[in-house]
């Protein structure tokens, strides 16, 4: 059974995460229900680079457990 891949640029990502009503949001939603969620070791690194980002630390701490299987 084929299952659909999706795959979500960090500032895509960035905006759902933080705004759970937004457009970006509602497709990351669908695609969860929908298929798989796929990303390469290259924009793996990029996520953790860009979350690093003190400015971001009021929105997720450092000590927030990240996983990407």
């Amino acid at each position: 059974m084929r299952s659909d891949l999706f795959v979500f640029d960090t500032n895509v990502l960035l905006s759902a995460l933080f705004n759970d009503s937004s457009t970006p949001a509602q497709a990351l939603k669908k695609a969860r229900a929908r298929g798989v969620l796929v990303v390469s070791d290259e924009v793996a690194a990029e996520y953790v680079r860009v979350f690093s980002r003190s400015k971001f630390d009021k929105y997720l701490p450092l000590s927030y457990p990240v996983c990407f299987y």
